[in-house]
């Protein structure tokens, strides 16, 4: 720290700083092994000094996420920080995805949330919204007094929720498992990506490539030239 300290005067010295504000000391707070930021503020994974595994901000903390979403990004995490070569990363990743788009996570895909005000309060329709709206029609909301549902179809990314009613069969057609995989799975964990420089263009939303139309105007006179 005295070390520290002392380097911290000499950089401030050099850029012509005054005396007054040389007096700032640098504290240490925590010792970490590994560590990396978030694109926000307050989002960082690490390993501290001792071994201790911290996570804070990132969507594998958040009890309102499916299954799936927080247990992928758990380990994703785990596989950053001892530094697992991005090859494996990919696959891992590619793996989630293909089995997911099988149906093989149907049983990990379920919300469980509850409601901070009343539906008629949020100026945004969400699906979370659009789930409590059909609890309420249903009288389904349960002692914990949360709801649970999942996406059962998606049109054009906007997402069908269905309340769990029997845990043992939940249906979701092709379309709600893309969505899942695009809007649901994947994002949380790019943003891992992102704050580790990882690509993985294979592993993005698809994107519609939208055909320009070529207007073709037909040219006159040139019979003079041979050309008809």
């Amino acid at each position: 720290k005295d070390e520290l300290n002392q380097l911290f005067k000499q950089i401030l010295i050099q850029h012509g700083v005054p005396e007054p504000w040389r007096r700032i000391e640098i504290k240490i707070e925590e010792f970490w092994e590994e560590i990396f930021f978030g694109e926000k503020k307050k989002k960082y994974a690490g390993i501290k000094k001792g071994g201790e595994k911290e996570i804070v901000g990132f969507e594998t903390r958040r009890s309102n996420e499916c299954n799936l979403s927080r247990e992928t990004q758990d380990i994703l995490i785990d596989m950053i920080l001892n530094e697992t070569p991005q090859e494996i990363i990919h696959d891992f990743l590619l793996t989630i995805k293909t089995d997911l788009l099988a149906g093989k996570f149907n049983d990990k895909l379920i919300f469980s949330s509850g409601m901070g005000k009343n539906e008629d309060e949020y100026e945004v329709d969400t699906m979370h919204i659009r789930a409590l709206k059909m609890a309420k029609d249903k009288r389904q909301i349960y002692i914990d007094g949360k709801i649970r549902y999942y996406i059962c179809d998606a049109e054009k990314d906007k997402a069908t929720p269905q309340l769990v009613e029997n845990t043992d069969i939940i249906n979701i057609t092709e379309a709600g498992l893309k969505y899942y995989w695009e809007h649901r799975i994947y994002p949380p964990q790019k943003r891992i990506l992102d704050a580790v420089g990882y690509i993985f263009p294979d592993l993005e939303k698809e994107k519609k490539v939208r055909q320009k139309k070529i207007k073709v105007k037909k040219f006159t006179g040139l019979e003079k030239f041979g050309i008809t």
